[in-house]
């Protein structure tokens, strides 16, 4: 199957929807709703109930503050900008979850839980990416790359495996 696209594209889409923005892409079937729940189902809270998540690629740090105050016992967010590590710690002050959700550019303790959501369009070199995730697995961890259609998510163990006493 081809690809319809230049004038010929363009005229379609002008005939189908003449008045330009279908509103399909403005974000109105999910406003209010936790992207979480969106993207790994309701019963995600349950999974992180109790466990320590990292949060990889966490910018300003809106998931990793809900995770926390959804039942995690600990999320570390992971981000290399440390403005929005500063945005984000912010934000799980304003929160009242810092005793249990902290931010940084090296997290230091194994997760239970890696996840990195709508992050993984700005690795460079993703193979590498999921390396170094693999390695804040604690031993029997899991991790989660959610991105693109919703129900589609699946939690990635298998690939990942974690030998005792590496972080």
């Amino acid at each position: 199957m081809g690809v319809i696209g230049g004038h010929v594209g363009y005229w379609i889409l002008r005939r189908i929807r003449p008045g330009g923005d279908s509103g399909y892409l403005s974000g109105e079937a999910d406003a209010n709703k936790s992207k979480l729940a969106v993207l790994l189902g309701d019963n995600f809270f349950e999974q992180i109930r109790g466990r320590t998540v990292l949060d990889f690629g966490c910018g300003t740090g809106g998931e990793a503050v809900e995770m926390a105050q959804r039942g995690a016992r600990r999320v570390i967010g992971a981000d290399i900008r440390e403005r929005w590590l500063e945005a984000a710690r912010r934000h799980a002050e304003e929160q009242h979850v810092t005793d249990r959700c902290s931010f940084t550019t090296a997290p230091d303790h194994p997760a239970d839980i890696v996840l990195s959501i709508d992050s993984f369009e700005h690795y460079d070199d993703p193979a590498e990416v999921l390396r170094v995730m693999e390695s804040y697995l604690a031993p029997g961890g899991r991790s989660s790359r959610p991105s693109g259609r919703r129900g589609t998510t699946r939690w990635v163990g298998t690939s990942f495996r974690s030998s005792p006493g590496r972080i």
